[in-house]
């Protein structure tokens, strides 16, 4: 073979090919405007993807002028070797392009792989033929130009065309645009054409996405906040763009004829940015410089900046075009870009792609570096080596050599797993493709495999049929009954777990039929239609369904139906995966009692409030009454007193009612324990019925504790309640209170094993004694648990002694549980004693403080009647007032600037702001302005703080030296 003659084939065609890239990116860059330059060339290849398919023409006109150089070389030298003809069919097989080759009159000789993708016909279906038939009657009459043309003058017009585009037909009648390269060879005397062929279907497609992002991009260069300015040589402002006077707030009027640096740089970066603009000034173009300019109000703008040399028309230097680009953003994409680039480059470094290649004989002649790598094997210890032979294990070699035989002739094989073995003996799984090798005159030669290292997978494999194992073992022990019926609904499944929850073990079960033998009549019917359902093939999830255990007690299973098939998809059956939900229907039923007395709460807790506000306005019109009748008779007194006296019961009712409701603004306070149980048991009396005998055993000595009232007499109200239901024959029940000291940390086991643990000090002791039935030491372990309960359904919610216990543990308490089955039960609640501290000042009826008279106060109340109250009882107390119905009005009112000292304001309001966000207002907006809040009832809010944390609180309806003493105190607190 001529390799000199061949040489300069592949030469011409590679410079030949060069002019196409040379061009295109001449064009772009002139159009654009833009330097030539590597960062110029990058951009350019970036808004066009046209130009990577340019780049690729040396390689394509190299490629094709080399086959030409070797038909050439082939036609001088009759002696060219085997392995060089090999060479080039493997070449032109593996091509992506088409490679034709035809004679004189356009018949077809040869015809690649290529060109059968690209047309769709196979070599044997085209050779011989015309190309014609891949012509669209337009080509078709300038090909018979180019034949007319050719037989006129004897010189081809068809060869040396080079990338001509043109419309080509496909075997089905599909048309598709083409270019077309066409070389002319003599092989003799005898002239043949040479075809290269690229289906730029794709180009196409990607120069319609290039104009459409190019236009695209031009709207969003438009509309882009992209700064460009531009100086003279002398380094005054000649071009300032709308963006740039945008960014800067400086119009194009206020700086042109202005010194770019000394006017808008500040002294830190004059120096360095006068340097990139006097290099740009001596033709030194700068990119990518970071660059500040400041706004008309002094703010930095960071710009990255592109300096570019301007020049005239005779190329003399005149000044610099300076465009920007916000750096944030490009930051950004750069380290994104950074991450992708990474990802791929480690993509690419680790993947596991062996490859090797046998001849005829089953001698290794190819071996890459991935299959040396995997097996540590390098090319030179295995090539000519019997692969089967010398690699393979003998489990392995007769299928390993079947496969390879069988591509041997022709028959080739995908995903065959297939093991070699490293040099250290360690065994690498490879999932293979086994592909025929042919020459030139299609004759196989040999087998090329490519493999994919599969040894991960099959430990992966492994892997999951251990964990497959694992879970067996866990379904056959898990707490979820299985069981199964065949075709005829008898059992043929039952596992420990169904044979725990029923009692039936599985000889007792299996072989009867499961909807006769062990569902109620009740049931027979739907259990039996979603079990025949299942039977058809109509799975049934979450049916809840109910089994009977040995003793007849009711097991409720929620079940998931699934049909059973056999190999051949027949269905044999019907397995049934359950979950044991009795337990949690027993809570449902809980919570919906639980979810019902919430929403009698939260009623009870609403009328409280209007009776609050009712209230308020009658004790004040009495009060006010009282004092402007002035002296009065006996008799009124009495009627004043006892309607007095009447309002008063009432505010205790509705202070009871909302500790029922658990709406009242909890606060612990002082209180003695004996005043305490002995009023509130006057009220249990009448709660708890005639059958009850209440008693109450108090000491002599005053008892104190800080506690919260209204939780107090709630747990003394559940407790009693409690007590009560335990007795439904009657009996008695004894509130009692003591002192009780420890010495040090003391913990003593109770009869019921309840351990007493509490810190060395004075107690106080607050038990509730029933002669009730008691509780069984089962039951005792869950006393506290929300939910549970031993009375029936609707009769109890399970949250009583749960609250209780909350609300002792709140209060640094304990509570302790004494019972005998059948003797009775005694609760004991110990509370830290408290010191009782005498009142050092005594307050009377109405007593205006000294200093009131100069203070205004805001009072914000949505009720017109309390209001008027309110303002009445402030005003004797000796304050100015101003009223406002609501939050929005008290607002407007605090924002005119007028004298206020205290806004005194209603918690619940109508509207979008209540008191307490009223009051947030005030203390964030006017922190000089005091806060008081008044309410009766509230809508608990989900907080750390309540609102008397926050804010002080006078509770409706209040006294007027309760209401005195607040507004003083609030007002000369500091």
């Amino acid at each position: 073979m001529n390799k000199y003659l061949i040489t300069r084939f592949v030469l011409v065609g590679f410079v030949f090919g060069l002019a196409f890239p040379a061009i295109a990116w001449a064009v772009d860059l002139y159009v654009m405007g833009l330097p030539l330059t590597l960062a110029s060339i990058t951009a350019i290849h970036q808004n066009n993807a046209i130009h990577y398919i340019f780049d690729t023409a040396p390689l394509i006109l190299g490629v094709t002028f080399f086959i030409v150089g070797i038909f050439y070389s082939q036609a001088a030298n009759k002696n060219y070797s085997s392995s060089s003809a090999l060479l080039l069919n493997t070449i032109l097989e593996t091509m992506v392009d088409g490679f034709i080759t035809v004679d004189d009159h356009g018949a077809v000789l040869s015809y690649n792989r290529g060109a059968e993708d690209i047309f769709g016909y196979t070599e044997k279906e085209i050779r011989g033929k015309n190309i014609r038939v891949f012509m669209t009657n337009t080509d078709l009459k300038e090909y018979d130009q180019y034949l007319v043309n050719s037989k006129q003058t004897g010189v081809s017009h068809i060869a040396g065309i080079s990338g001509k585009e043109v419309q080509a037909k496909r075997k089905d009648g599909s048309l598709f645009p083409l270019t077309v390269t066409i070389s002319e060879i003599f092989i003799g005397n005898e002239r043949r054409f040479v075809g290269v062929l690229r289906d730029i279907t794709d180009v196409k497609l990607a120069q319609a996405e290039s104009v459409r992002v190019a236009d695209e991009l031009t709207q969003l260069v438009d509309t882009a906040n992209a700064p460009i300015f531009g100086i003279d040589s002398k380094g005054l402002v000649d071009e300032w763009n709308q963006t740039a006077a945008k960014i800067t707030g400086y119009n194009k009027a206020e700086v042109l004829g202005k010194d770019l640096v000394a006017e808008f740089i500040t002294d830190e970066y004059k120096a360095p940015v006068k340097q990139v603009l006097d290099n740009a000034l001596r033709g030194q173009e700068t990119a990518n410089y970071e660059f500040p300019l400041y706004t008309t109000g002094g703010q930095r703008v960071d710009v990255l900046l592109n300096a570019t040399t301007r020049r005239d028309v005779d190329g003399n230097i005149i000044g610099v075009i300076g465009v920007g680009q916000d750096i944030t953003e490009a930051k950004l994409a750069q380290a994104e870009s950074v991450r992708v680039a990474d990802e791929l480059t480690q993509f690419v470094d680790t993947a596991n792609a062996p490859i090797f290649g046998i001849d005829s004989k089953g001698l290794v002649n190819e071996w890459n570096q991935t299959a040396a790598k995997i097996t540590g094997y390098n090319k030179a210890e295995v090539l000519g080596k019997d692969l089967v032979a010398e690699f393979i294990t003998d489990e392995y070699k007769a299928p390993v050599k079947q496969v390879l035989d069988n591509a041997l002739r022709g028959q080739e094989t995908a995903n065959y797993e297939f093991p070699l073995y490293t040099t250290g003996g360690q065994r690498v799984d490879v999932l293979l493709n086994a592909t025929t090798r042919r020459d030139v005159d299609g004759n196989i030669i040999g087998v090329i495999g490519v493999g994919q290292d599969i040894t991960e997978a099959k430990l992966a494999q492994a892997e999951s049929v251990r964990v497959a194992d694992e879970l067996t073992q866990f379904v056959d022990t898990a707490n979820a009954p299985i069981f199964g019926i065949d075709s005829k609904g008898l059992v043929n499944e039952w596992n420990q777990t169904a044979a725990k929850i029923t009692g039936y073990n599985k000889a007792e079960v299996l072989g009867k039929d499961l909807v006769a033998d062990f569902i109620t009549d009740e049931y027979k019917a739907p259990v039996k239609q979603v079990l025949d359902n299942a039977l058809r093939g109509q799975e049934t999830a979450n049916y809840e369904f109910p089994l009977y255990t040995t003793v007849g007690q009711r097991v409720d299973v929620l079940l998931n139906a699934t049909t059973r098939r056999d190999v051949d998809g027949l269905i044999t059956g019907v397995i049934g995966v359950g979950q044991d939900i009795t337990e949690l229907r027993q809570k449902e039923r809980a919570l919906n009692q639980s979810q019902k007395m919430e929403t009698v709460g939260q009623l009870t807790g609403g009328i409280a409030h209007d009776f609050n506000n009712l209230l308020s306005i009658i004790g004040g019109n009495l009060r006010f009454l009282r004092q402007d009748l002035g002296e009065i008779d006996q008799e009124v007194e009495e009627l004043i007193e006892d309607a007095m006296s009447a309002t008063n019961d009432g505010a205790d009712l509705t202070a009871r009612l909302l500790a029922f409701s658990r709406n009242r603004i909890l606060k612990p306070e002082l209180k003695n324990v004996n005043d305490a149980i002995e009023n509130f048991s006057r009220f249990l009396s009448r709660t708890l019925g005639k059958t009850i005998d209440l008693k109450t055993e108090l000491p002599d000595d005053q008892l104190f504790i800080n506690v919260d009232t209204s939780q107090l007499e709630n747990a003394l109200l559940n407790l009693a309640i409690n007590a009560r239901d335990a007795m439904p024959e009657g009996g008695n029940i004894v509130i009692k209170a003591a002192p009780y000291v420890v010495g040090g940390i003391a913990k003593r086991q109770t009869e019921n094993n309840m351990e007493l643990a509490l810190q060395a000090g004075k107690y106080v002791v607050v038990s509730v004694e029933d002669s009730g039935v008691g509780i069984s030491d089962e039951h005792l372990a869950h006393v506290y648990e929300p939910f549970f309960t031993t009375k029936d359904v609707g009769k109890g919610s399970g949250l009583g002694l749960s609250m209780v216990y909350g609300f002792i543990q709140q209060s640094n308490g304990q509570c302790i549980i004494r019972s005998k089955v059948g003797k009775g039960t005694t609760i004991s609640m110990y509370f830290p004693e408290a010191r009782n501290l005498e009142e050092t000042s005594t307050k009377s009826d109405i007593k205006p403080m000294e200093s009131a008279g100069s203070e205004v106060i805001l009072v914000v109340e949505d009720e017109p009647r309390v209001r008027k109250i309110t303002v009445r009882d402030i005003e004797k107390l000796g304050y100015k007032t101003i009223e406002a119905p609501d939050a929005i009005t008290a607002q407007d009112i605090i924002k005119s600037g007028e004298k206020i000292d205290l806004v005194f304001t209603d918690v619940l309001m109508p509207g979008e702001m209540d008191g307490q966000m009223l009051g947030l207002w005030i203390e964030n907006t006017h922190p000089r302005i005091k806060v008081v809040l008044t309410s009766g009832y509230t809508k608990r809010r989900e907080s750390k703080e309540t609102m008397s944390d926050i804010f002080p609180i006078v509770r409706k309806p209040y006294k007027i030296d309760a209401l005195a003493d607040q507004l003083n105190t609030t007002l000369y607190e500091n």
